[in-house]
């Protein structure tokens, strides 16, 4: 999944690119500023391929953080 939000987030400024839209910077920047909120975990400073919220989650015997 964190793959899918950079991909989108280049998407958006390849569109900034051909229209000149701020929108779509501002938008590329929004999706960018919320992947290190998702995916970033605080303790080893690793970015997981899944939101923190999911991790551990098919597994009984861990806490997701």
């Amino acid at each position: 999944m964190l793959e899918d939000w950079a991909s989108l987030a280049l998407a958006c400024l390849a569109l900034h690119e051909v229209t000149l839209d701020p929108a779509w910077f501002e938008e590329a920047a929004a999706l960018a500023a919320e992947i290190p909120e998702r995916f970033l975990d605080p303790e080893s400073q690793l970015l997981f391929d899944s939101p923190r919220s999911r991790i551990g989650a098919g597994d009984p015997g861990s806490a997701a953080p």
